[in-house]
């Protein structure tokens, strides 16, 4: 399944259910919208991704070994960017293998601190799909895509005994960024290469650490 993460929505391409395409989600806010069903969605590509805080492309930098791929997933590398060579990212894939599944152990509101948002029920279970920055992550909620700030444990979720959810199983995902070389486009495994991108929240130009 592919699906197209443009700069405000969200579009869901159901190519196992005939082609249709699901209603587009607003990724910049709250609003939701109903898939046709979970059967065969992964493994899942979503396109034009950059998830975390202020990712953006842009100029950015190679710090260490970076492999240069014909296209996300290869296996063998067709090539590869000398440490500190600058390179212009022009779009991004996540592949999802397979989603993060979190199950609800306690009344969860998908925004805690809006007590008229979504609440999840204790039994109930969400397919995690990538992270969008301040503490939120899309998520699978049966037929639904939504935004829900983190419960289970993760590297900032706060103290153990506060958290709602419990990992039922890890996810497996990797992201791609394309650039261009010699006139042909390339892919890196971000997962796999040390590299250093621009952020959207500063003026400043990617450097290595």
């Amino acid at each position: 399944m592919r699906v197209q993460l443009g700069a405000t929505s969200l579009l869901v391409l159901l190519a196992a259910c005939g082609g249709e395409a699901a209603p587009m989600l607003d990724q910049a806010g709250a609003a939701e919208g109903a898939l046709a069903g979970d059967a065969g969605l992964f493994p899942m590509t979503i396109e034009n991704a950059c998830p975390g805080e202020g990712c953006s492309y842009g100029e950015w930098v190679a710090c260490g070994p970076t492999d240069l791929y014909d296209e996300p997933g290869a296996e063998g590398p067709v090539g590869a960017l000398e440490v500190g060579r600058r390179f212009e990212v022009t779009t991004g894939v996540m592949m999802i293998e397979r989603p993060t599944v979190v199950l609800v152990t306690d009344s969860t509101k998908q925004t805690p601190w809006q007590p008229n948002s979504l609440t999840f029920a204790p039994g109930d279970t969400l397919m995690v799909l990538g992270y969008r920055g301040e503490g939120f992550f899309n998520a699978l909620y049966g037929d639904t895509i939504v935004s829900t700030f983190v419960f289970w444990e993760w590297i900032d979720s706060g103290p153990q005994d506060t958290h709602t959810g419990t990992v039922l199983e890890e996810g497996a995902a990797a992201f791609w960024v394309a650039m261009m070389e010699a006139g042909e486009q390339l892919w890196i495994n971000v997962n796999t290469s040390s590299v250093a991108n621009p952020s959207s929240l500063s003026p400043d130009p990617a450097v290595c650490r």
